[in-house]
């Protein structure tokens, strides 16, 4: 189904939580790769239910993509946005949902942001900034 071994791609994600910067490099050496985006949303999701490092690394890498790869992603990243914030990557979910022009997903950022004093706001304002870019 992929041209990278799931296992493999798994065990580097939890590598990059550790400050590996080679494999951090890896995934960021490969953005324009279809077949490691759609591994990397598979793990994100994680209906196995492995748990661990390696959905928020995924989450991480897949927000890294081209806004242009992240569109039919659309649908499975904002079923996946209350679920990932609910485990401590959200942020990483809603800049990727933002890249895909979602006006569902915009409204969701809005209502998770709230009153701006989350942790993580600034990354969602990041994501609520991809908006903007897009009517530049």
């Amino acid at each position: 189904m992929y041209d990278y071994e799931e296992p493999e791609i798994r065990r580097m994600l939890i590598e990059t939580c550790y400050s590996s910067k080679m494999t951090e490099q890896y995934f960021l050496d490969r953005l324009s790769e279809a077949d490691l985006l759609a591994l990397l949303v598979k793990i994100a999701v994680d209906e196995e239910g492995y748990l661990g490092d390696a959905p928020m690394a995924a989450a991480h890498f897949v927000a890294q993509f081209p806004k242009e790869m992240l569109g039919p992603y659309e649908p499975t990243l904002f079923n996946l946005f209350p679920e990932a914030d609910d485990s401590g990557y959200g942020a990483s979910v809603a800049i990727a949902l933002a890249k895909t022009g979602s006006r569902r997903g915009r409204q969701l950022i809005i209502e998770q942001l709230g009153d701006k004093s989350r942790n993580d706001a600034r990354f969602f304002q990041q994501a609520l900034a991809e908006y903007e870019e897009d009517t530049m």
